[in-house]
């Protein structure tokens, strides 16, 4: 796990290749821009429970899933900081998923 911290403006990048092995109070919780690759459905639905819940259905999380990791190196993101239609979830960084 990698990280950089700035602590005067409170700004923290955490990267990390398990986000489960991640502290749940410290990060995770707080984490506002999250992005996925591939998963096991445990993972997802792990992910799902805790950030998505409120937006979309389970089934509708996992085909935005399947869609974005059908592309080599593709990835699901999850901006927290933004509203549910105006680019918090993405395919990629630049393809905006609205329901």
């Amino acid at each position: 796990m990698r990280s950089l911290l700035h602590l005067r403006k409170t700004q923290q990048r955490v990267f990390s290749s398990n986000y489960f092995k991640l502290p749940r109070q410290a990060i995770r919780e707080n984490a506002n821009f999250i992005c996925l690759f591939p998963q096991e459905l445990k993972n997802i639905n792990h992910i799902y429970n805790d950030h998505v819940s409120s937006d979309m259905t389970k089934q509708e999380f996992r085909n935005l899933c399947k869609l974005a990791w059908n592309e080599p190196n593709n990835f699901v993101v999850t901006d927290l900081s933004i509203r549910k239609n105006f680019g918090k979830y993405r395919k990629g960084l630049d393809e905006f998923y609205v329901s």
